[in-house]
């Protein structure tokens, strides 16, 4: 599947999803995910995470592509903008994190982008109502 179907895909396999039948529906769970990102560098759009790999001498445009289309990493189409959270790259070595692979994984067999990206916001009763991102981080210091 091409990232870039995420959100149609999203309509058809709707778990998780609390309404696709408005447009403010989606602009409210884009917003919460913003906010639930933001302790870990929050989202940007495609243009400017790609900057900001350009100015660390990090990956080129193909490999972010390949990483997207692969679905190793988690790329949102919202406000006809493409965004990626910025809590799955390290920004060391500007890579996703080796922890995302697994998880992505297991998502990804189950998930349009849109509802894993979800997936990381939502209190997660394996995790002591953590939320998975809240463990990642944690599991990282």
């Amino acid at each position: 599947m091409s990232p870039f179907t995420a959100l149609s895909d999203c309509h058809t396999r709707a778990g998780g999803i609390r309404n696709w039948s408005t447009p403010q529906a989606v602009d409210h769970q884009f917003i919460e995910m913003l906010e639930v990102f933001r302790p870990g560098g929050g989202m940007a759009p495609l243009p400017e995470t790609m900057a900001w790999f350009k100015a660390h001498q990090g990956p080129t445009a193909d490999t972010v592509h390949a990483w997207i289309s692969q679905r190793e990493v988690v790329c949102l189409h919202w406000q006809s903008q493409w965004w990626l959270p910025w809590f799955q790259f390290d920004r060391k070595t500007c890579s996703p994190h080796v922890q995302m692979r697994t998880v992505l994984r297991e998502l990804n067999a189950v998930h349009a982008p849109w509802e894993a990206c979800r997936w990381f916001t939502l209190p997660n009763p394996w995790l002591g109502q953590r939320r998975p991102l809240e463990a990642l981080f944690s599991d990282l210091s």
